[in-house]
């Protein structure tokens, strides 16, 4: 049975803009994602967002992803985002990297 999400996608626009985001964000990566409210959080994946199937409030069937970010803003903190939220992601650097 499918999950309930905010918005669902079926056109196929919007499932290849959902697709290109999955792959750009990698497990372990530390990354800074614009958001449609215009924010911007930065944070670390704790795994590999994948389209699924959900259900929206008005009971029609689409597809959307949850992305988990760990270590909001340095801090520890754990947040979730439906990712078509999502407009930009921004590859850094890890803090353990070398300069």
């Amino acid at each position: 049975m499918a999950q309930q999400a905010q918005r669902v996608h079926t056109r196929s626009e919007d499932i290849e803009r959902l697709t290109a985001l999955c792959a750009a964000l990698e497990e372990e990566e530390h990354v800074a994602i614009r958001l449609a409210n215009g924010s911007t959080i930065s944070g670390v994946v704790v795994s590999k967002p994948g389209l699924q199937t959900f259900i929206d409030h008005s009971g029609n069937e689409g597809l959307n992803a949850v992305l988990k970010l760990d270590n909001i803003g340095g801090m520890g903190v754990t947040r979730y985002f439906w990712l078509d939220d999502v407009l930009e992601v921004t590859h850094r650097p890890s803090p353990e990297a070398p300069a």
